[in-house]
């Protein structure tokens, strides 16, 4: 391997995506550099020369991710189709195996900066969805009761995937009650 020719900002890039599906694929804890070395192709050494460490490795990657996954909140309206919109498309982030919130989720249990990244990041979302609906994004208790929807959304989600194949699915019950519980939380803060 060694040292990857180009550019530098191409390299980087190359190692947070790299990152990210590792981190996604197996988790903050199970992730080695040498594995995500491996995945983009470059020299362990590289990414502690860019990144420093796995903590800063995994942030960066995640942030980086992060500021692509907003764009479904740019668009404006305020209609019930608007919600579930934006309810289905946090369920398909948050909720499905191998997506880089998932990866958070997951790794918040064990690993105190990716709970603090994830807090970070539902608030983001939570303070856009706000935005989107004229709910003033300011009002810590709004912003706050769209985040914890959020992350309880995801933790069903997740709680779904663990459970064994034999026992009821409560996937399509979450789909379908979270835009619901999410146009009552809009609809509440816009009182």
């Amino acid at each position: 391997m060694g040292r990857r020719p180009g550019d530098p900002a191409t390299t980087k890039a190359t190692i947070l995506s790299s990152a990210l599906r590792v981190f996604a694929s197996v988790g903050y804890d199970r992730a080695t550099m040498r594995s995500i070395a491996n995945e983009a192709g470059v020299d362990p050494a590289l990414i502690v020369h860019h990144f420093g460490n796995k903590d800063a490795l995994f942030l960066a990657a995640h942030k980086a991710d992060a500021r692509r996954s907003r764009r479904v909140f740019a668009s404006t309206g305020h209609s019930a189709d608007r919600v579930e919109e934006i309810a289905r498309s946090c369920l398909r982030r948050y909720g499905t195996q191998g997506t880089v919130e998932q990866s958070l989720l997951k790794s918040a249990m064990t690993h105190p900066p990716a709970a603090n990244l994830l807090n970070e990041i539902t608030s983001i979302d939570a303070s856009e969805i706000a935005d989107a609906f004229s709910i003033d994004p300011t009002t810590d208790e709004n912003v706050e009761l769209i985040q914890n929807l959020l992350i309880g959304a995801a933790v069903a989600c997740l709680h779904e995937q663990l459970r064994p194949r034999n026992r009821p699915t409560i996937d399509s019950n979450v789909v379908a009650m979270f835009p619901a519980v999410l146009q009552s939380a809009i609809a509440g803060t816009n009182r």
